[in-house]
């Protein structure tokens, strides 16, 4: 289901969770729209368990968070604007390559972008508008 034909189908106003998943170059990915359910503690202990997720939460009042997990384990996460301030029990792969290479504290567009592009050089992904608007699994789940 395209994205278009999902907003249709599930407005608003009657679904609280809109959950679209799909795949990548053997990656596995999931897009959140509205109430995220996948930041929970538990959902992404979960997820991460024998294997490595990648999390980006582009918040609706400009606060943006990434996250990289595996096996349960938090390994690190950072504001992309700032990836000195870092979290987790590492290593640090993405935010020391981001700190290399963008200026923390200016804008959340230019930070979230130059994520993406350590992330595609790292890990060979980019989950892009165009994947994001295009046709991929859909769950919708009411409160």
């Amino acid at each position: 289901m395209k994205l278009e034909e999902a907003e249709e189908a599930f407005p608003y106003d009657k679904v609280d969770h809109l959950i679209r998943v799909g795949g990548l170059q053997g990656w596995s990915f999931a897009y959140e729209d509205r109430i995220p359910l996948g930041m929970t503690k538990e959902v992404r202990e979960h997820v991460s368990r024998n294997t490595e997720t990648l999390e980006i939460l582009k918040g609706g009042d400009g606060t943006n968070f990434f996250q990289r997990m595996k096996n349960g384990r938090r390994l690190e996460a950072f504001e992309p604007r700032n990836p000195i301030d870092v979290s987790g029990d590492g290593p640090f792969l993405i935010s020391e390559i981001l700190r290399e290479m963008f200026q923390p504290d200016t804008g959340g567009r230019q930070a979230i972008t130059a994520l993406t592009n350590v992330i595609f050089e790292n890990y060979g992904i980019t989950v892009d508008r165009e994947v994001l608007q295009g046709p991929l699994l859909t769950a919708a789940i009411r409160n």
